[in-house]
């Protein structure tokens, strides 16, 4: 009787472990991740936005009206409402040799809505510079224009996008003596590169993103805005 009390004692505490580590994992995945990337040597600028923009080691922005701390892709993100944007310090925040821009991004608009909304300016000296837009055609890209070659593209048609849906979007380029490449990708997924581009000189003078201009506006929620120094390997793997 006594070998069967213990069996029994011994059953109960297997399965009140069992629903104790249960409960624990489940309120533990319950909990949303506040960030998915974090600072390392490599990165200039982190942005997470969680109710305030500035990046992750301080780094002050400067903020037009119109910006809101809404639910994001990790925590929270900032919503680009109507003509607002966010500008942050250029100096020392990207480089023109090496590099990777990206960002999680859900547009409040459909691919195939015949507008154009601008996402990212980074400007350099002499005026050249990096951008990304979507594109009234439903082309979501990336330009590049350097001094001699003028202006240069990659892009990816997003007709298909559908509003409210979250994305992952990079651009990374990498400068190897006289030679570079340029590649773009989406959710992860390399869409287009190309070789031996015009890039931007000098220092940055401008990262803003958003825009002020009425026929432009972003009207999306971004989150987890990073500017890298190297050109980073862009997976389905969060680094």
């Amino acid at each position: 009787m006594q070998k069967i009390c213990k069996n029994v004692e011994k059953r109960i505490s297997g399965l009140l472990r069992g629903l104790i580590l249960f409960f624990v994992i489940s309120f533990l995945l319950a909990i949303p991740a506040i960030s998915q990337q974090t600072m390392d040597k490599d990165t200039l600028l982190l942005c997470s936005f969680e109710d305030n923009p500035n990046s992750a080691d301080g780094k002050a922005a400067k903020v037009s009206k119109g910006i809101e701390y809404v639910e994001g892709k990790f925590g929270k993100g900032a919503y680009f409402k109507g003509s607002s944007y966010i500008r942050y310090p250029a100096e020392g925040n990207i480089n023109p040799d090496n590099g990777t821009i990206e960002m999680w991004i859900k547009p409040l608009w459909d691919g195939n809505d015949g507008k154009i909304h601008h996402i990212l300016s980074a400007i350099f000296e002499s005026k050249t510079q990096i951008f990304m837009y979507k594109w009234f055609n439903g082309n979501l890209s990336v330009h590049i224009y350097g001094e001699e070659k003028g202006l240069q593209v990659l892009a990816l048609n997003v007709n298909n996008w559908k509003s409210g849906e979250w994305h992952h979007i990079a651009t990374t380029w990498q400068t190897r003596g006289d030679q570079n490449e340029v590649c773009f990708y989406v959710d992860r997924k390399l869409i287009t590169s190309r070789k031996n581009l015009r890039m931007p000189v000098g220092e940055a003078t401008l990262i803003l993103l958003g825009t002020a201009q009425s026929k432009k506006l972003l009207d999306a929620v971004v989150d987890e805005f990073c500017i890298s120094k190297v050109a980073r390997p862009i997976s389905s793997e969060v680094y």
